[in-house]
């Protein structure tokens, strides 16, 4: 099944931005906002004066239409062209990959399941993209996501790779299993907003407001209003990724951004053991229902910085 998408063009030559709503099915705030902007241009509300804008209303149809997070896989991992795709999502990949190949700049709209307000998971690879990131007006940034994410988990490289991940990367995409390599040679920009807990009554706001202000920043659209920050954002790098191994629970009930000190226990498991933290740090995504069985991602574990500095190379960052 195609993914449906709304292309908008200008004459002036410019910056190809990529809108994504609903990669996981159960996250509707990106659809609702991305209807309201797409009903905003066919109107004549809004103009695009430069370049061109795609949007992805529903990324994930039979996920959306179910009301659940994904249907056999979690589209925004192993996300790469596969030539012998196997699960409803693996056949989706070809579709979504081929429109951020052509994306110079992508927003993909989340929402999660723990409480908390809005932030945004970012990449370091350029000044362009954490000046992007930035000026979408955020309060929390979270960065660091893949080298976490490789450094504790003993699996393939690409098990992370998501919509950012890949729109970031250049060079050779090998399958998982097959073995087949997948040239992209071109990389974009990539933000992942996250736009609060799923019942939020705010998040489809926050999502309308973020991609106006994202077409604002590369001149896209026109704007009257001052969007400068009146506070700077906060930082938090990403150190480790807690994969649930076996039955357990939280000790208490933890929130995005919840800080924990050294040594501060944070979970037990059934028979007894400790997951305490490793240092000073606040908790990222805290996950109470993670399944153990299929070595799901329990909680991250952070550190607030100061503005990360960009890479020199290609860095993978995600949800």
């Amino acid at each position: 099944m195609p993914i449906k998408k709304n292309v908008y063009q200008s004459t002036r030559k410019g910056p190809h931005l990529v809108v994504i709503g609903a990669i996981h099915g159960n996250e509707k705030c990106g659809t609702q906002a991305i209807e309201k902007i797409i009903t905003e241009i066919e109107s004549g509300q809004i103009t695009i004066d430069k370049g061109s804008v795609t949007f992805i209303p529903i990324a994930n149809p039979q996920a959306y239409d179910k009301h659940v997070r994904f249907v056999e896989r979690n589209l925004n991992r192993c996300l790469y062209p596969k030539d012998k795709p196997v699960s409803y999502e693996d056949h989706l990949d070809t579709d979504l990959c081929a429109e951020l190949d052509n994306a110079d700049i992508l927003l993909d709209i989340h929402s999660y399941h723990t409480n908390g307000g809005a932030f945004g998971f970012i990449g370091t690879t350029s000044q362009a993209e954490i000046d992007y990131a930035i000026a979408l007006g955020l309060k929390h940034y979270v960065y660091g996501w893949s080298e976490a994410f490789s450094n504790d988990t003993p699996s393939n490289i690409f098990d992370s790779m998501g919509t950012t991940e890949y729109t970031r990367h250049i060079g050779n995409l090998p399958a998982l299993s097959d073995g087949t390599i997948t040239h992209k040679g071109k990389g974009g920009i990539a933000i992942t907003l996250e736009c609060g807990q799923h019942d939020n009554p705010d998040n489809a706001a926050i999502a309308y407001d973020t991609i106006i202000k994202a077409l604002i920043h590369l001149g896209m659209i026109k704007s009257d209003e001052d969007h400068n920050r009146t506070e700077p954002p906060i930082f938090i790098q990403m150190q480790t990724v807690f994969i649930k191994e076996k039955p357990g629970r939280f000790v208490q009930d933890w929130g995005h951004c919840d800080t924990v000190q050294k040594g501060q226990t944070i979970a037990i498991y059934d028979d007894g053991e400790e997951v305490r933290a490793p240092e000073d740090g606040l908790l990222v995504l805290p996950y109470a229902r993670s399944d153990h069985s299929k070595r799901e991602e329990w909680f991250y574990f952070g550190k607030q910085t100061d503005s990360p500095p960009p890479k020199t190379q290609q860095s993978r960052n995600k949800k």
